[in-house]
């Protein structure tokens, strides 16, 4: 039998092989214990056993890389492109200290100093608890894998001031409507802006909506599993479609690709439409496309559809309700024939022309 000893701030192992002393140290217990076990089994066939070789202790930085490679499995690639810029810049604040092993980065210290740095670079609250929350999830991540468990030491909290929310109103129909008539007619833009407007998805996944995932005889819709920001969203769904939005696709001349047909930045131009439709800057400033995600959300909910219906249409969780109920019972062909026809003078061709 081999046994196992603290010492010389590790842990040794010790055993006899061929009536000879032998001996190992290792790093953590754990580590030893599994060297013990393998030490008896070696034993027990009559081997002669011989140390593996030496595992190299993992960066911060191929932390961070495995990290968000784990993270891509199971939310959306926008959420990771994020993490990725956020951890970018952690990494360049450790490196401009010369910090690069796990055990000297991950600890409370760490998190304090990070968040008074982001706060001399005059960043917001809500950027700098970002920047240090998503830092802090990297160490538990680490901590938790048994690859790197060894190296890491045990997570610790900060606690982070919470920025103030300032309340922003949702544009109505018709501030929505206004905006899509300033995009050229039949472009890419107006289609994206119709189908923000009408099914309040997200952006990407507008801009990423196949014409496979349209069923106009069904009037449905199949968001796929792939396009979901959250778990839930990550299981896909089948929403129905509102009848003004089933007659314009019907409309829309070739179904082969994508629905919207956006192959350039459209950030500039639903801003400008923004503008020039005069909504006010609070609506939608910095958030050109989420403002059509909050308007049909909020329009909907004053015509009074159900609260589950429209969490449902736009992805958001529903905790026991959406697990014990099925969808057709919320009510979503009512909250969908809420939306009304386009006004505010917007022109839709038969046939779209691209993208610009």
């Amino acid at each position: 039998m081999a046994s196992i000893e603290k010492r010389k701030g590790g842990w040794r192992i010790r055993w006899r092989e061929g009536g000879q002393p032998r001996s190992h140290q290792c790093p953590t217990r754990k580590a030893a214990v599994d060297v013990r076990r393998q030490v008896e089994d070696a034993v027990a066939r009559g081997e002669h056993w011989t140390a593996p070789a030496l595992r190299r202790e993992p960066t911060v930085a191929s932390l961070m890389e495995a990290y968000l490679a784990d993270r891509a499995r199971v939310l959306a690639a926008g959420t990771v492109r994020v993490y990725a810029v956020q951890l970018d810049i952690v990494l360049g604040w450790l490196g401009s200290r010369g910090r690069r092993s796990p055990r000297e980065v991950f600890s409370r210290t760490t998190l304090e100093e990070l968040w008074t740095w982001t706060g001399e670079a005059d960043r917001g609250l809500k950027f700098r608890r970002e920047i240090v929350e998503g830092f802090r999830r990297v160490w538990v991540w680490s901590f938790d894998h048994e690859d790197y468990s060894d190296d890491v030491p045990r997570p610790s909290k900060i606690e982070l001031p919470t920025p103030p929310t300032t309340p922003t109103l949702a544009p109505t129909w018709s501030d929505m409507d206004r905006a899509i008539a300033h995009l050229a007619a039949g472009s890419g833009y107006q289609r994206l802006a119709i189908l923000m407007r009408c099914t309040g998805l997200r952006v990407w996944q507008a801009k990423r909506l196949r014409w496979d995932d349209v069923d106009l005889e069904r009037r449905e819709i199949i968001i796929r599993g792939e396009l979901g920001k959250s778990r839930q969203e990550r299981a896909g769904r089948i929403v129905p479609m509102a009848p003004v939005l089933a007659t314009l696709l019907a409309g829309w001349g070739v179904r082969e690709g994508l629905v919207a047909g956006v192959s350039a930045d459209q950030y500039p131009a639903i801003r400008r439409a923004w503008t020039a439709a005069g909504v006010r800057d609070g609506i939608w400033r910095q958030r050109p496309h989420h403002a059509f995600r909050k308007g049909f959300v909020s329009e909907l909910r004053r015509a009074g559809a159900s609260s589950d219906a429209v969490e449902y249409l736009v992805g958001h969780s529903l905790g026991l309700v959406g697990v014990y109920t099925d969808p057709r019972a919320l009510g979503l062909d009512a909250a969908v024939a809420l939306v009304p026809p386009l006004g505010g003078g917007v022109v839709v061709p038969l046939r779209a022309r691209g993208d610009r």
